[in-house]
């Protein structure tokens, strides 16, 4: 799960493709791309921009809750 404006630069969004090519003993993979929310503040890295979710964090973890729960399968 990553924000499409993630400016984190220890977490760009153009190395999420990347890293799940990598993953490639992991059971299942799935990229999320989260648009939308507040307008950011402070440093990029933190909760209160993009990558903290800012404003739509409920949102973010219900959708991750809801992949836990029902998206994640083990390959037969």
């Amino acid at each position: 799960m990553h924000h499409v404006n993630d400016q984190c630069s220890i977490t760009p969004y153009a190395g999420v493709q990347p890293l799940l090519q990598g993953l490639t003993g992991a059971p299942k993979l799935e990229g999320m791309t989260i648009k939308g929310g507040s307008t950011p503040s402070g440093n990029p890295c933190q909760a209160l921009h993009y990558h903290g979710f800012i404003g739509i964090e409920g949102a973010v973890v219900a959708r991750m809750a809801h992949w836990i729960k029902f998206g994640f399968r083990e390959k037969p």
